[in-house]
């Protein structure tokens, strides 16, 4: 007998089950403190839950529906056992490659997102491709660093530039005071445990690049639309405000700017978020209404498509940007 009163049920949104069971995975693996033995109990607990699931759908042929709650069931333990798996993965402590766990001289990698710049300083994340070890080896490595440089001389560097470094690595520091921001967890919610200072003979720029070839053409794109903004805007403080609010570039953001808003409660307003690409798509698509008949709404579905994704190539495949476009 079917249920009028409740249309919309678990059966038809299988999808809150996964969520659930991934969230379920990543809260665990910050609830329980972080081992090697804990990560390779949970792999061979992994393994056992897959042969499990693999055995019995070769038995029942998957034919036997009072066996469909257990098939369920063990997909929801197996896919928070890789929601814990993959939250601990990237860990020094689990991760053996982890820079860190070597005697070095110096590093090498890549910029591994937008640099941030201000009046003193140039920040931006490090991704660990290689060390020189004091022997004079050079081995593989991995890992992430929040690189901070003196902004004496006129840097050229963006995403995907290849950087050899001399070792200054230390440990973040945890907050000091109470109720202080705590820095050091917000970064390592991002992968990356450790920092370095450098002075400007400390590191050079080798010329190759490396990274995601499509992210650092975005970025580009980027780039030169904001430029486009300098021809119009100006005042810098407006020039800021439009390229945050249009493509997410923060980068030439005045600190006051960002108090000013954060004073007034609306800080979140210059984040290009889900809300920008449903604009985007609703003034397109409104734009677009005339195109009706069946050959233009393929037309038209096309220009929606590419216009959403050029958008979000304009903003540099923001995180958020991204999950909308896809949806």
């Amino acid at each position: 007998m079917r249920m009028k009163n409740f249309p919309l049920h678990f059966g038809r949104a299988p999808f809150v089950y996964f969520v659930v069971a991934l969230l379920l995975g990543i809260t665990l693996a910050y609830s329980i403190p972080i081992s090697p033995f804990r990560y390779r109990f949970i792999i061979i607990l992994f393994l056992v839950g897959l042969l499990f699931f693999t055995g019995l759908s070769v038995v029942s042929r998957q034919k036997n529906h009072h066996l469909f709650a257990i098939f369920g069931l063990t997909f929801i333990c197996l896919l928070s056992l890789v929601a814990w798996l993959l939250t601990w993965r990237s860990h020094p402590i689990i991760n053996k490659k982890h820079f860190s766990h070597h005697s070095i001289s110096y590093l090498y990698g890549f910029i591994g997102n937008q640099p941030k710049i201000t009046s003193s300083a140039w920040v931006a994340e490090f991704r660990v491709t290689g060390v020189k070890k004091s022997n004079g080896k050079i081995i593989t490595a991995s890992g992430k660093l929040l690189l901070k440089m003196s902004n004496q001389r006129n840097l050229h560097i963006s995403y995907g530039d290849e950087l050899v470094l001399k070792s200054a690595v230390r440990d973040i520091s945890p907050p000091f005071n109470p109720n202080e921001f705590d820095y050091k967890t917000y970064l390592a919610n991002k992968n990356i445990w450790h920092q370095c200072y450098l002075d400007t003979n400390e590191w050079i720029k080798t010329g190759k690049m490396k990274g995601n070839q499509l992210v650092r053409y975005a970025l580009l794109a980027r780039e030169r639309m904001v430029d486009k903004f300098k021809c119009y805007f100006k005042d810098e403080g407006a020039k800021a405000i439009i390229s945050t609010l249009v493509l997410g570039y923060r980068v030439d953001l005045d600190q006051a700017i960002i108090q000013a808003f954060s004073a007034t409660g609306t800080i979140h307003v210059l984040a290009v978020s889900g809300m920008h690409v449903g604009v985007v798509f609703l003034f397109l698509s409104f734009s677009l209404s005339w195109m009706k008949t069946n050959n233009l709404r393929v037309l038209r579905f096309i220009i929606l498509l590419f216009s959403i994704w050029a958008y979000a190539l304009l903003t540099g495949f923001s995180a958020s940007v991204l999950r909308a476009a896809i949806m």
